[in-house]
């Protein structure tokens, strides 16, 4: 919280970020209940699931394109993006009232597929400005935490409100797609507004640019794969990292089917819900923040003792309780 209020620059990054993320959770959410509503619910929830996955095999393109981006042009591709992202959600707003024919789904997710693309784009973009204006690992380490924790918090918070709001709203979804255009047309402000400081961050690594020696500038531009050549190379060099790294794909890719699997199961098991299908999604996201944010906070609960293999036992067998 300390650096939120005293570093004014990471103050309009984050704020930046909190806004999309306001817009992205009540969306995201409200799409999900989109989907349950159409004939072919089963087979729309599925597709929104397998939709979440796809911006996933962009990040490392997105991240080299980001490092590869000149300083330049950086804050302009920064704004214009998040501008082009509320513009890709006005036309979802614009289409979403229409019939709900397949054709229109798969439009729809395609345009949220395009806007989660282009997110991971931006947000390496936004790392050299936090990796410029956070000058220690200590201020780094506390202003991810608060980002962290204030993006759960949000999470919490506006799935409450979406459920809330889709009944207040009867089922009104262009509605939903406007506020989150208006959510990232709003976080380009934001940055807009202290725009000469992010200028002068880009000004100076230019300045560093031009004073690095070339042989050792060549050096440090490698292609993405000669990149991702590289670093699996340190990881397979390394045993204690490649075993995290294993550990890590086996626990999110249980957790990840899981999440998919549950809406489905949801929308065909009226039992379960509580009240309503938009009800019961927002529940299950609530809870999920709040172990969240629990397990942030409480980081001496008696789980620090045991073992990194030992954890990941724990949170399968744990994964694999729910189903």
């Amino acid at each position: 919280m300390h650096i939120f209020r005293t570093n004014r620059q990471f103050r309009a990054l984050a704020t930046s970020a909190f806004l999309s993320r306001i817009g992205s959770v009540l969306f995201n959410f409200v799409f999900l209940i989109y989907a349950q509503s159409l004939s072919f619910a089963t087979a729309a929830l599925s597709m929104v699931a397998i939709a979440n996955m796809v911006p996933n095999f962009f990040t490392i393109p997105s991240g080299y394109l980001a490092d590869r981006t000149s300083a330049n042009r950086r804050l302009s591709m920064l704004l214009w993006l998040r501008v082009a992202q509320g513009l890709l959600y006005v036309v979802l707003a614009l289409i979403i009232g229409n019939t709900a024919s397949r054709v229109v789904f798969w439009v729809l997710l395609a345009i949220n597929i395009a806007s989660d693309v282009i997110a991971d784009y931006t947000n390496g973009l936004v790392l050299h400005y936090e990796q410029h204006f956070l000058h220690t690992r200590e201020e780094y380490q506390d202003a991810m935490g608060f980002t962290s924790g204030v993006g759960n918090i949000i999470s919490i918070i506006f799935q409450a409100v979406g459920a809330s709001l889709i009944v207040v709203l009867n089922h009104n979804y262009a509605i939903f797609g406007l506020i989150n255009a208006a959510s990232f047309v709003l976080a380009a402000a934001v940055l807009l507004q202290d725009r000469r400081h992010f200028q002068a961050a880009d000004a100076a690594e230019n300045d560093a640019a031009e004073k690095t020696p070339e042989p050792a500038a060549k050096a440090g531009k490698k292609s993405v794969l000669g990149g991702l050549m590289a670093s699996m190379k340190v990881v397979l060099a390394d045993r204690l990292i490649l075993t995290m790294l294993l550990l890590a794909v086996l626990v999110n890719t249980l957790g990840t089917a899981i999440d998919g699997l549950s809406n489905v199961l949801l929308a065909q098991q009226h039992n379960l819900w509580f009240g309503s299908f938009s009800t019961t999604v927002a529940v299950i996201g609530i809870v999920s923040s709040v172990a969240m944010i629990g397990g942030s906070l409480l980081t001496h609960d008696g789980m620090q003792n045991f073992s990194l293999p030992t954890l990941t036992a724990i949170t399968m067998f744990s994964l694999t309780l729910l189903p």
